[in-house]
């Protein structure tokens, strides 16, 4: 791992046991989750200042897959140019349905931990004959999912001195985003997988890693 309490000389088993007392924390989000959880002393939030407001303001805009019919034909997909995804949902412009929804117990459920500002960004499965259960919440306080694997679970930005460090996406999921986040650059906590969202997690890939920046930014002003 390359941490300088790992001794060359320790078994795997030691090795784990050692992973599991240091990260516990990060592994008790993963294994228990719990809304009060985000309460407890060290949890750091995102500042929503300047930097987070460009950062929402800049996001790119995926086209959005629409439906023509023809005579003879099936359905034919076309894209309209300019028009954003119906899966990818941006602060300010999350319609109000989706926002409390996600703020409920409903999809995430987090009822009571979260306000409507809180909530930055929203993605959804692709779901052409229901409506999505599945996907991600990004807020100020940390990342929100249900998944396939796992249900539903949360994790914060930084637990004291330990943090998120980036965010990994498996190429060779077949449109299915599974996704982990690295913790310290040593530790990789697998969130699961979120189900069928096309291209909408390359930007919310971006977008977490500037997210990691501006707390990591924001945490060293404190």
């Amino acid at each position: 791992m390359g941490d300088e309490d790992v001794d060359e000389d320790m078994s795997d088993e030691e090795i784990d046991e050692y992973v599991q007392e240091k990260y516990s924390e990060w592994f008790e989000f993963l294994e228990n989750f719990d809304q009060s959880m985000f309460f407890k002393e060290g949890i750091q939030e995102i500042m929503l200042d300047d930097s987070v407001n460009d950062l929402l303001s800049g996001i790119q805009k995926l086209p959005e897959w629409k439906w023509q019919v023809r005579l003879g034909r099936a359905k034919t997909p076309i894209r309209s140019r300019g028009a954003t995804t119906s899966k990818l949902y941006v602060a300010p412009n999350i319609p109000k349905k989706k926002l409390r929804n996600g703020i409920s117990n409903d999809r995430y459920k987090v009822e009571g931990l979260l306000k409507e500002e809180n909530v930055l960004v929203m993605v959804d499965e692709s779901a052409l004959l229901f409506s999505p259960k599945r996907g991600l919440m990004i807020t100020n306080i940390g990342i929100f999912w249900n998944s396939l694997e796992g249900g539903t679970g949360g994790i914060p930005w930084r637990i004291n001195d330990s943090r998120i460090t980036t965010i990994m996406i498996n190429p060779n999921a077949f449109h299915l985003a599974d996704i982990a986040v690295e913790i310290d650059e040593k530790l990789i906590l697998p969130i699961g997988t979120v189900g069928p969202t096309n291209n909408e997690m390359l930007i919310i890939s971006d977008l977490i890693c500037s997210l990691i920046d501006i707390a990591n930014e924001q945490h060293s002003r404190i």
